[in-house]
């Protein structure tokens, strides 16, 4: 995965989060977080192994909405 410049996580606003950091005020795992961050859907700068997540990127993460979930409403369903 490509890496941004190091000083733009922390130019960028905002407190400096390890992804622990980040899974605990989210209230998932430190993996979670990776997962996002690799899928691109949570936006991190590499720092040595680990990632860096700013409180910034974190909150516009938690307001974005994601993909619909669950089993689609049987009227939206086609009938077969």
């Amino acid at each position: 995965m490509k890496s941004r410049n190091q000083g733009e996580a922390i130019t960028r606003g905002g407190r400096v989060l390890t992804t622990a950091e980040a899974a605990r005020l989210m209230g998932v795992t430190a993996s979670r977080v990776r997962q996002l961050i690799y899928s691109r859907r949570l936006r991190a700068t590499r720092f040595g192994r680990d990632y860096a997540v700013t409180e910034l990127d974190l909150k516009q993460f938690a307001t974005t909405p994601g993909p619909a979930r669950g089993r689609p409403k049987k009227s939206l369903r086609t009938r077969e």
